[in-house]
This record gives structure tokens, sequence and C-alpha cells, in this order.
């Protein structure tokens, strides 16, 4: 029974992995292209590469759910897929973590939190000088 938990979580980490790298390495490209074509709005934007990744995704992870089927004996449950999801997307963040640590690179992350610190602190100051 085990066995057969693992495989069908299996199809649902490797999911969650490729709409993880599906939303980050589509995103830009796709908002590039949505501009050339005229469409500027930031939430139809971000609607539009929602939606094209999670079809990519989907699909992908269909595909490979036939083959695991066709091969194995697996237990589907939504449960194990949305674990399955939630593991994949953090197996890609951290690999993107341990990326940057071991080339050096600054995420982008931690600057942008320290801005809208700053931010927050100011808005603050302003409140209280008032």
């Amino acid at each position: 029974m085990i066995k057969l938990i693992v495989l069908g979580m299996m199809s649902a980490i490797i999911f969650g992995v490729v709409d993880a790298f599906n939303f980050l390495l589509v995103e830009d490209t796709l908002a590039a292209m949505w501009k050339r074509f005229g469409l500027t709005d930031a939430q139809s934007i971000d609607l539009l590469n929602s939606g094209l990744s999670s079809a990519l995704s989907i699909f992908i992870a269909l595909y490979i759910d036939v083959y695991f089927l066709s091969q194995f004996k697996t237990f589907k449950h939504p449960a194990l897929d949305a674990i399955g999801v939630i593991v994949g997307t953090i197996l890609v963040l951290t690999g993107i973590k341990v990326y940057n640590w071991i080339a050096g690179h600054t995420p982008k992350l931690t600057p942008f939190i320290v801005t809208l610190h700053r931010s927050a602190a100011q808005m603050s100051g302003q409140i209280h000088s008032s």
C-alpha cells in the first residue's frame, strides 16, 4: 500500500516541479510577448501567464500520469495530489536557494523585503509626526 501511495504522490510532485518551473521560466517570456501584442494591463498579463503555465503543467502532468498508470498500479487521491504539488514547489524553491547560495547570487526577495520594511517605517514615521 505504501508503494502505491508513493507512486501516486510521485506524479503530483512532478506536476508541482513542472508547474513551478513553468511559472518561473514562462512568465517573463510570455509577458514580453503579450506586450508586443499590445496588452499592457498587468492583471490581464498575470492571468494569461498563470492560465497558460497551468495548462502546460496539467498537460505534462496528465501525460506522466498516463505513463505511470500504464506501467504501475498507483493510488490516486486529491489530498495526495495537493501534498505532492506543495512538495514539488518546495523542492524547486529549495533548489533555487541552493543554486543562489552556491553561485553567490543575492536573492531578489531580500532587497524587496528591506525596501518594503523601509517604506512601511517611513509611512509610520509620517503618520506619527502628523
